[in-house]
């Protein structure tokens, strides 16, 4: 049923992401999930009732911003469910086969929100990379180069890793969008990340970053996302900013290169 599924996505949410993220994002958004899916075996939640419920919540009253960050929600729960082995398929994609052997795709889609786009110029940037530590450094610079959130930074392992080819992979359980997502690395961060493998000579399933942003071999844990999002705001505030920026906000930095490119 979905309350027990909703529960068991929200105990391994709480472990992955900052506090703040689980009382200001998540909590509210389960509630209002629940109050409209609770009846419901996973099984039974299909794209037209998931329809349903975005017109529910906007009959409501509610923003755009509100009703995607549910809607969010309810598609990670889903593919991490899926990880869980509680569920067999996503409903927010489905694929129909049609008679002339081609397929038709239906998915959910979010509502238009209104941009909040903060572009860092060119000697922001470098500002910001030289008051990193070195730890941090690197973390930023991969952020830079290839637009990752800080979620797919954090489960980054070895193995999405492709020196070879120049390339960085985030699986679909990790992404915003939940597709696999591969991207071309920088030649500064093949190089980098080179050094760094044969210094430290981690196991493919490594995670690349761990606690603190520190890196494989000092301390062995996880990152936790909240301490290096600390460190950055800290450093963004002192360098280039009299407010911290939000976790975000090295996107709009890998943005504005390649606008500018």
């Amino acid at each position: 049923m979905f309350p027990k599924a909703m529960t068991k996505f929200l105990d391994w949410y709480k472990t992955e992401h900052a506090e703040y993220a689980y009382k200001k994002y998540a909590s509210p958004s389960s509630k209002n999930l629940k109050a409209f899916f609770d009846e419901y075996r996973l099984s039974q939640i299909t794209l037209m009732l998931i329809e349903k419920y975005k017109k529910t919540r906007k009959a409501a009253g509610k923003s755009n911003v509100t009703v995607n960050r549910e809607l969010m929600l309810l598609r990670h729960m889903f593919n991490k469910c899926i990880a869980f082995k509680m569920a067999r398929f996503n409903p927010f994609r489905t694929s129909t086969k049609l008679q002339d052997g081609t397929y038709h795709e239906d998915k959910v889609k979010l509502f238009k929100e209104a941009g909040r786009e903060r572009y860092l110029s060119e000697e922001e940037a470098e500002k910001l990379i030289e008051a990193c530590n070195e730890d941090l450094r690197l973390v930023v610079r991969l952020a830079m180069g290839t637009g990752f959130r800080s979620k797919e930074i954090k489960t980054l392992t070895w193995a999405n890793l492709d020196l070879v080819e120049g390339t960085a992979t985030v699986t679909s359980a990790y992404s915003k969008n939940g597709d696999t997502d591969t991207v071309p690395l920088p030649d500064d961060l093949i190089a980098a990340f080179r050094t760094l493998k044969d210094e430290q000579k981690p196991k493919e399933h490594d995670r690349v970053f761990t606690r603190n942003g520190k890196r494989p071999g000092r301390t062995g844990e996880r990152l936790s996302m909240a301490s290096w999002n600390e460190q950055a705001s800290r450093t963004s505030t002192s360098t280039i900013s009299d407010t911290a920026m939000v976790p975000g906000w090295l996107r709009p930095a890998c943005n504005s290169r390649t606008a500018r490119s």
